[in-house]
């Protein structure tokens, strides 16, 4: 029988380490960019399951192949080229990944994640929930999913409605890029260390006494590495404008004091919202209002009820078609005015049908 070379998508070792082993999952997609598929949840899934239970594994490190991306997040164009009559099945890969999500946000290992380059949408979902987020200087972060039409899953609804200051309001409804600089700033990261010495970081890790006090352990191993970033933090310095700007109770009050603001920065945020998908902007609003209030798992239910609904729109296929099918940026959503949105009608889109 010929022996195939097929690469795995996601390649899972144990690495030897005092006293046990640490887990290793390394993403092997470099040519898209590390995206998910239904296979890489499944093994991710699969691997992190079983290391839950080994009492021989102490710790559990993710990263990804190439020069490019830790993960991109989800493969999109198939759910484009499924088309809305048959959106069910696209939900079960969403569920899975879902469930991933909150596997992550409930490991009770530590889960140590290094991430570099694109790190955007699932891949937020498969390295924030952890315990240990450590960034290269490269990092390109976003939930950018206003700008096709979407909302910000994998765990959006929690992680970025806990972030202080309205930054994870803006985050969400901007679905702007932000830097090394921001993510420490704001705490979805923890460390920068630089890309170059992440393989003497795990060999560090796997060094270290890990038998005594695992996460002060696992902290002081890290911080050995880490470096101070310089570069100014753009959020930092806005933290008063997004403050005041995206704490408001609806979408047209963001843009009326975005608008009122009449800074450079401010105006620039109001032209970045009004070109974004007016039913996801209002859809973000209060999903984030309201998960503020609410715990993980409530917020993983309430995600695949919305990502049920909003694939079942048109705005998700037109914003896929723009940004990544014919790549021309200028998707044409329906409806095009937040005016033409009724409040009953982001209701409807809010409504629990099924259970993760």
């Amino acid at each position: 029988m010929q022996q195939s070379n097929i690469e795995p998508v996601v390649i899972c070792n144990e690495l030897p380490a005092k006293a046990g082993r640490i887990g290793h999952l390394l993403l092997n997609r470099p040519q898209v960019l590390n995206a998910l598929s239904t296979d890489v949840v499944e093994l991710i899934s699969n691997a992190l399951t079983k290391w839950q239970q080994d009492p021989e594994i102490l710790a559990v490190i993710i990263q990804g192949v190439g020069d490019r991306a830790f993960c991109a997040g989800g493969d999109l164009k198939q759910l484009y080229y499924a088309g809305v009559t048959k959106y069910e099945q696209a939900l079960p890969f969403f569920k899975l990944e879902y469930q991933l999500n909150l596997l992550i946000h409930r490991f009770t290992k530590p889960y140590i994640a290094l991430i570099h380059g694109i790190t955007m949408g699932g891949g937020l979902g498969i390295s924030v929930h952890g315990s240990h987020i450590v960034a290269a200087a490269d990092l390109q972060l976003a939930m950018p999913e206003s700008a096709i039409g979407f909302y910000p899953d994998v765990g959006g609804t929690y992680f970025l409605s806990h972030l202080p200051d309205y930054m994870g309001m803006y985050m969400g409804l901007t679905g702007n890029t932000i830097s090394i600089s921001d993510a420490l700033f704001c705490g979805l990261v923890k460390y920068c260390v630089p890309r170059d010495n992440f393989d003497a970081l795990i060999q560090e890790l796997c060094n270290a006494d890990l038998q005594t006090n695992l996460q002060q352990a696992i902290n002081a191993t890290i911080q050995k590495f880490a470096t101070n970033v310089t570069t100014p933090s753009t959020m930092q310095q806005k933290l008063n404008t997004i403050k005041n700007c995206f704490a408001k109770n609806s979408v047209t009050a963001i843009l009326t004091a975005l608008q009122q603001d009449g800074s450079p920065w401010a105006l620039q945020q109001l032209a970045v919202l009004q070109s974004r998908s007016p039913t996801s902007l209002m859809v973000i609003q209060h999903q984030l209002t309201i998960g503020a209030n609410m715990d993980i798992a409530a917020c993983m239910t309430l995600e695949l009820n919305l990502t049920r609904a909003m694939i079942q729109r048109h705005d998700i296929y037109e914003g896929v078609r723009a940004a990544l099918i014919d790549k021309t940026r200028d998707p044409h959503w329906s409806p095009a005015d937040l005016a033409a949105i009724s409040s009953l009608e982001i209701q409807k889109i809010f409504e629990i049908k099924c259970q993760l």
